[in-house]
């Protein structure tokens, strides 16, 4: 048996990084709620708290969803 070279995960909560596995060595396809990048320089920061950053989009001219017409 060979050794996990890198873990994909779907999980936001980062129990993954604070478990210690390296930051290069994880995927998080769905981001991570507890990390801050700055937009500056790239920098990311593991916070103890979730961090607010995703941005409302507007919705799609013509999108059909709940409350919406064309549903």
């Amino acid at each position: 048996m060979g050794k996990v070279r890198r873990i994909v995960s779907q999980n936001v909560d980062g129990l993954h990084l604070r478990s210690g596995v390296p930051r290069v060595q994880l995927a998080e396809l769905h981001g991570n709620c507890f990390v801050e990048r700055c937009e500056r320089c790239g920098g990311e920061a593991v916070r103890d708290w979730e961090v607010e950053t995703a941005r409302p989009r507007p919705a799609a001219l013509g999108a059909a969803g709940p409350g919406r017409p064309g549903r």
